[in-house]
């Protein structure tokens, strides 16, 4: 969808041109260069693109300021105060708002978006044509001007003169109607190490312009290796979630995920069933049903998304085996573990009971639960959340048949356990200070 007229329409394009560009998405440059992640202007530094701006041109960007200073901004078509421009530059001093104009008189206001950004340092993606413009959340409209229309091309890297506005830069794109004109990458040239940006419209290089400042180079993405989960980033894997910059071409090393998770807040089990892994084009490049394996960099190198993928039942909770406690109708004298808090208790009535009632006492913790008459009953404790909040815990089930029958069970409840050292999970004492040395499997 073109934008043309109305702002709804603006919004539409916009998504579309953004589902279109994902953040830090990877380009297939030809072997001579190297993708990098952004380019940081020192606020001199820029390239010319060699396109005048016009009414009917549309502006896709990802920048992120580093330093402020008033009127400056990432790109411009500047020329003088009367002409028309097109620019987006810092609302005087302040550091998270900015004025935004294209093809309006440059010694007027523009248009102010307030509160883009909370600081500096943060990532501004946006939209920009004759009518409308989006920074992040934050929308506008935009108003026609009639005058004269600047001659000056559009410069990445400042946006008027000289400037001490830092800012990186992490794509540029402009369209006309339906020709891409300019499709900006940052890169670096291997043949002399030049940093700046690979046009992909036009697969041409573009350096830094003659006499200008520093381009400060970004972590290459083809040393890149992105590990994220599906549904959700569960567990903890290794390498962790995240980035992980500067893998060299056939560079290889171990990765795992834990074969389960257990959210303590929604007392949920999500299991890992395998993983995918995917260049930034979303292409699939390989995957597997195993929790870990040998992960190689491709070779040349080039950018890698691994995802782990999680599962659970279907309204399964991480509810602990009936068979943990209470598991015969006398005393019991076994240590039980868990690592979930939500306990599913199995109540055997003896003959003449027909209700019970339950005690639990654990260091510094103590409970009790009275009329008890199902034959299940959901016991949930405090969650083992870290160390000092694993608990050994006392379960006395008291009957009310004319015998008073009593069962016991003592019950671990532990944060979790680490699959490379099964067998060794550490466990608290009880609160009679008899010791769990080592707790078996789970």
């Amino acid at each position: 969808m073109r934008t043309k007229h109305g702002i709804m329409a603006a919004i539409a394009a916009f998504a579309a041109t953004v589902a279109a560009v994902p953040l830090s998405v990877y380009a297939a440059l030809p072997d001579g260069y190297a993708q990098l992640d952004w380019v940081e202007s020192d606020g001199t530094a820029y390239i010319n693109t060699g396109v005048v701006p016009t009414q009917t041109m549309e502006f896709t960007f990802k920048f992120q300021p580093e330093t402020q200073q008033a009127w400056k901004g990432a790109f411009g078509s500047y020329a003088d105060e009367s002409s028309l421009t097109t620019r987006i530059i810092f609302n005087n001093t302040s550091s998270t708002s900015f004025r935004v104009y294209h093809l309006s008189r440059a010694g007027g206001a523009g248009v102010i978006f307030d509160n883009v950004v909370s600081g500096l340092g943060q990532p501004i993606e946006g939209y920009l044509n004759h009518s409308y413009a989006r920074l992040n959340n934050v929308e506008h409209s935009l108003s026609a001007e009639t005058g004269t229309a600047t001659s000056a091309p559009m410069k990445l890297g400042r946006s008027a003169g000289a400037g001490t506005s830092r800012q990186k830069i992490f794509y540029f794109k402009i369209t006309e109607g339906s020709t891409l004109l300019r499709d900006f990458v940052p890169a670096r040239r291997k043949s002399d190490s030049a940093i700046g940006f690979y046009d992909q419209a036009n697969s041409v290089f573009y350096g830094k312009a003659e006499a200008s400042g520093a381009f400060t180079a970004g972590p290459s993405l083809d040393g890149k290796l992105i590990v994220s989960g599906e549904p959700a980033a569960y567990g903890i894997p290794s390498p962790g979630y995240g980035t992980h910059d500067d893998i060299g071409a056939g560079d290889s090393f171990d990765v795992s995920c834990p074969a389960a998770y257990t959210n303590y807040t929604t007392a949920t089990i999500w299991y890992c069933t395998g993983w995918t892994l995917y260049d930034n084009d979303g292409t699939l490049k390989s995957s597997g049903p195993e929790t870990s394996f040998t992960y190689v960099h491709p070779t040349p190198a080039a950018y890698r998304r691994l995802e782990w993928h999680w599962e659970t039942d279907a309204g399964a909770t991480a509810a602990s085996e009936r068979a943990f406690v209470f598991v015969n109708k006398g005393t019991s004298s076994y240590w039980h573990t868990a690592t979930h808090c939500v306990l599913a208790l199995p109540v055997e009535f003896p003959d003449g009971a027909s209700s019970a009632t339950l005690a639990v006492s654990g260091r510094k913790y103590s409970t009790s639960y009275a009329n008890i008459t199902t034959s299940q009953f959901t016991l949930t404790l405090p969650a083992a959340t870290s160390t000092e909040t694993e608990n050994v815990y006392d379960l006395t089930l008291t009957f009310d048949d004319s015998g008073a029958t009593i069962r016991t069970a003592r019950l671990g409840l532990i944060r979790g356990y680490d699959t490379t050292t099964m067998g060794s999970t550490r466990c608290l004492a009880s609160i009679t200070q008899r010791n769990w040395s080592r707790v078996k499997g789970r």
